[in-house]
């Protein structure tokens, strides 16, 4: 466990980065969202299994779940024994889908920090991500699910792997992005799911994003879908001290540079840069990104610098 004060951001707690991993490490999965098929999971599993560690799971990752409470609170429980269990050093989601929202008000944060782990997951879980890392001031992971691992490209297998286990400060660069609106600024990286961000917006949960960099992605939303969300975190005021926009995959959006014009108008009304083509998001090159980790964005370089166990 490694204890940093983040400079970007005195209101926020310490944050708590989880100890690198290892061969015969003990991993959690589970799934706080939607059911995972099965033979997506059993494809996914071998790759954590290839890399040594040991899995804990139960027949509840596989099984339909219904709209109520005796649901969430099973779920809860699962997610809850992961968390208590000083054997589990990190917890990976089996997929996404929806269903994370409803844990959030039954969770105890005090634990995740009392037993700092990773926590891995994209899409809906970006409630866990977002809430977790506010609430319990650790750094949460968004990256692929067991049901994604045997779709990634071989860089983001292999830097998932890396980062899981590297025990040394390393320095991720992504280059080569597109500019949409000029500038340079840095901040703690917060985000994930724009639509899940947006459901968020209104409650005790939303994630505070003042002097941040703000990541995000989405999937099989239209164009119009996007710029409404997007004049929803504005209007709200969630907007008005974001340092700057990294954008992710928007896969199956429509018209890509439909979608640029759209941030790119946020951009110029904001005066704040926004840099997209992140490798991250519902895609095969879907790498690993540090939430609360400090960034820095530069459209001179057209690069966005994330240092990797500290802040």
């Amino acid at each position: 466990m490694t204890l940093h004060t983040s400079p970007e951001s005195p209101n926020r707690l310490p944050i708590i980065w989880p100890a690198p991993l290892k061969p015969g490490d003990l991993l959690a999965v589970v799934a706080p969202a939607s059911p995972v098929d099965p033979d997506l999971f059993t494809t996914g599993a071998a790759w954590l299994k290839k890399w040594g560690f040991r899995l804990s799971y139960g027949p509840e990752i596989f099984a339909p779940r219904p709209f109520r409470i005796e649901a969430d609170l099973e779920v809860w429980r699962f997610l809850t024994q992961a968390l208590a269990n000083p054997e589990v050093r990190g917890i990976i989601c089996a997929r996404g889908g929806y269903g994370a929202l409803r844990l959030l008000e039954h969770l105890d944060y005090g634990l995740l920090r009392a037993n700092p782990k990773w926590i891995i997951g994209f899409s809906d879980i970006t409630n866990l991500l977002c809430t977790m890392h506010q609430q319990g001031g650790i750094i949460t992971f968004h990256g692929p699910t067991v049901a994604q691992l045997s779709e990634l490209t071989e860089p983001a297998r292999e830097q998932f792997y890396r980062l899981l286990t590297g025990d040394q400060i390393e320095v991720v660069c992504f280059r080569d992005l597109t500019v949409l609106w000029p500038g340079a600024a840095r901040g703690p990286l917060i985000g994930g799911n724009l639509t899940t961000i947006c459901h968020l917006l209104g409650t005790p949960f939303a994630p505070d994003l003042s002097e941040s960099i703000l990541f995000l992605e989405d999937h099989h939303e239209a164009p119009y879908r996007i710029d409404r969300m997007l004049q929803h975190l504005r209007l709200s005021g969630s907007l008005s001290r974001v340092r700057s926009m990294v954008l992710g995959s928007f896969t199956q959006c429509g018209d890509i540079q439909q979608l640029w014009d759209i941030f790119t108008a946020v951009g110029a009304a904001l005066g704040i840069p926004i840099l997209a083509g992140l490798p991250a998001g519902h895609q095969p090159d879907n790498f690993l990104l540090p939430i609360g980790a400090v960034a820095q964005v530069d459209s001179a370089s057209a690069m966005v610098r994330l240092a990797i166990g500290s802040s």
